[in-house]
């Protein structure tokens, strides 16, 4: 923080954006992709020092408020594109944000520019409860969100219409068939390349052995 009042106190724009031709990131969505406590709590300091909370920075603040205002002046904004091509539900901090995001007209499986990856799987970072409500509202899952969650009747439901997933890799640029795309899941799992490996990692004992069966 030292260093950000020191940047700002120069002269720095708060809202500065890179030039990422997926989709400019700001400081604040930086912070909010993938956030954790820490980071959610620096990206609200930055708040506190005059960054502005657009559409997609309020979708991970948890900010419904902000979102309502926004979309009551711009409706058709609700899944446009923002860091990585995201739309806002890509970043939606709660189930609660996502709920009223799809009330608003949100698309559900809206894959992103930049990794081909639909709001559920940003979630695999923590997000699990956004996850879980994502698929409820009717989100295509996959095997590794099954293992996420450690529901081994939605690992069943998988892959009994689709046994070729069982081989499913997490590679950057180059995805399986199942996952149409999804390497987000390269930084959102950590390096656990396959579901059974992710499994393990995570202590899901009975998704391991359901996978191993």
């Amino acid at each position: 923080r030292d260093t950000v009042d020191a940047l700002l106190d120069a002269g720095a724009d708060p809202d500065a954006t890179s030039d990422w031709e997926a989709g400019p990131y700001s400081a604040l969505h930086t912070l909010l992709d993938g956030a954790t406590p820490e980071r959610i709590a620096f990206a609200e300091y930055l708040v506190s020092r005059g960054a502005t909370v657009d559409l997609h920075s309020a979708a991970g603040l948890g900010r419904i408020e902000r979102i309502e205002e926004i979309l009551d002046d711009a409706p058709d904004r609700v899944s446009a594109p923002g860091p990585d091509g995201a739309t806002p539900l890509h970043l939606a901090r709660s189930p609660e944000v996502a709920a009223f995001l799809l009330d608003r007209g949100a698309e559900i499986d809206k894959r992103c520019v930049d990794h081909r990856s639909t709001p559920a799987m940003w979630a695999a970072g923590g997000r699990e409860d956004v996850m879980r409500f994502l698929l409820e509202r009717g989100g295509r899952p996959d095997l590794y969100q099954a293992v996420l969650l450690n529901d081994g009747e939605l690992g069943e439901a998988i892959l009994s219409r689709e046994p070729e997933a069982i081989s499913v890799r997490v590679r950057f640029g180059r995805s399986h068939p199942h996952l149409g795309g999804g390497d987000k899941y390269v930084w959102a799992l950590g390096g656990a390349d396959t579901p059974l490996e992710l499994a393990r990692r995570r202590g899901a004992e009975a998704m391991e052995a359901f996978l191993w069966e």
